[in-house]
């Protein structure tokens, strides 16, 4: 059976990786690309055990710089976080630039620690 590779990437997202903690988990695609100017929307989700509340939560961008934080929300931002403490963790950003390319990655802390979704999705922002 021929497969459309699109539908293959999405059925593997939702597997996850293999021996993954299904408790503690963040998905969202490897890349995907954007046209300069434009506004992209980050799809990502994440799972923790039902015992734990989440009390903030960070996007990151080339592991060290904030583009979100929950606990020290910028008005102007051109990141906004369309998601919530719950299992959404959706990023926007706003009039993409090229140095908006990068690999950004997914941070939520709760009572217990935090948890960090390793692998980031690489954003590359090309022009028209």
């Amino acid at each position: 059976m021929k497969m459309n590779p699109w539908t293959l990437s999405v059925l593997l997202l939702l597997a996850g990786p293999l021996g993954a903690d299904p408790d503690w988990h963040v998905e969202y695609p490897d890349s995907f690309c954007v046209v300069e100017g434009s506004t992209a929307t980050i799809p990502c989700s994440f799972t923790h055990p039902a015992r734990v509340k989440v009390g903030r939560v960070v996007w990151r961008f080339n592991y060290e710089h904030n583009v979100y934080n929950s606990s020290n929300v910028r008005a102007n931002s051109r990141f906004l976080y369309l998601g919530d403490l719950i299992g959404n963790c959706a990023l926007k950003i706003i009039k993409t630039v090229k140095r908006d390319t990068a690999t950004y990655r997914f941070s939520f802390e709760t009572n217990f620690g935090w948890w960090t979704g390793l692998n980031g999705v690489r954003v590359n922002v090309t022009g028209l």
